[in-house]
């Protein structure tokens, strides 16, 4: 068979000379592209995309190009590209632009190039979509490469950013409003208005932490009040969390009560100038005081 092409001068048929190459210079390929990622992951923690580039034949190309744009909130990304089965075809180092990617590949027919591409995530956005693409770059070699199936030249990932909510559960040790020290083992629930719940105990220092949240979501926090304590903050309290962590605090005091009363003589008439002293269960003393005029 034969390929026809116009030349571009004015003679030949209709005015154009004819030019005819044999169909062995023309190849056929069909490029294809997937890529995955995790559905989810935590804001500053390591997110990996798994690619796949493939050439289905029926002819290799040389000179394909794989383009990814990063999105601003990923950093530190790695890029490694092998081919598969080994030896048909090779993968080129990528040239980087900012957060752009440009990779060339050379693929045999059904080999394929599997690029593991790893980033840390930032906060400030709650979700992270990406687009890949592989190209038909003109094959020097031969004059006419054609993609049959353009339509899988293109995949695309989305993942959602996660977020924590963390605080302390202190105590308001001067009754100032202000909590100072942290109280272990007061139990903190979370929940939001879709039904999510979650519980988890303050540990040694009063810290807390709920972590996996969805941004963008309005949740509310409450602390189990323990018996002998007043909360100086709500006990239930909202926060809205954003596209980033948050913070929220509970501080409670110990309930403080009056001891009083007073020191009589056998005719129940008081006695002024008596020390009193108050110890608890386990001998300590709590105060002492002197009794009054009256």
């Amino acid at each position: 068979g034969f390929a026809i092409h116009a030349d571009g001068s004015d003679e030949g048929i209709n005015g154009g000379s004819i030019q005819v190459m044999p169909e062995i210079f023309i190849r056929n390929i069909d490029l294809g592209i997937t890529k995955v990622g995790p559905e989810t992951v935590l804001a500053g923690d390591k997110l990996t995309y798994y690619i796949n580039a493939t050439n289905y034949g029926p002819s290799g190309i040389s000179n394909a190009t794989i383009i990814d744009k990063f999105p601003d909130y990923l950093t530190n990304i790695t890029w490694d590209c092998t081919i598969v089965p080994l030896n048909n075809g090779t993968c080129y180092p990528p040239t980087i632009s900012g957060k752009t990617y440009t990779a060339k590949v050379t693929l045999f027919a059904n080999a394929s190039a599997n690029i593991t591409v790893t980033a840390n995530v930032m906060n400030g956005s709650c979700l992270i979509n990406n687009t890949a693409n592989i190209t038909n770059t003109t094959d020097p070699i031969y004059s006419a490469v054609i993609e049959t199936n353009p339509d899988n030249n293109e995949a695309f990932a989305r993942t959602h950013v996660l977020y924590c909510i963390s605080g302390y559960k202190l105590e308001d040790t001067n009754s100032d409003g202000i909590g100072d020290t942290g109280r272990e083992g007061w139990n903190i629930n979370i929940t939001n208005a879709t039904g999510y719940f979650d519980n988890t105990t303050t540990g040694p220092d009063g810290f807390y932490q709920f972590c996996s949240l969805y941004g963008n979501t309005t949740y509310t926090l409450e602390e189990t009040l323990q018996s002998g304590w007043v909360n100086t903050t709500p006990t239930s309290q909202d926060i809205y969390l954003g596209c980033d962590n948050g913070t929220l605090n509970f501080t409670n005091q110990i309930m403080k009560l009056c001891l009083s009363g007073y020191k009589l003589d056998e005719d129940n008439g008081p006695q002024s100038g008596w020390e009193i002293t108050v110890t608890n269960s386990t001998g300590d003393e709590v105060g002492t005081d002197t009794t009054d005029v009256n």
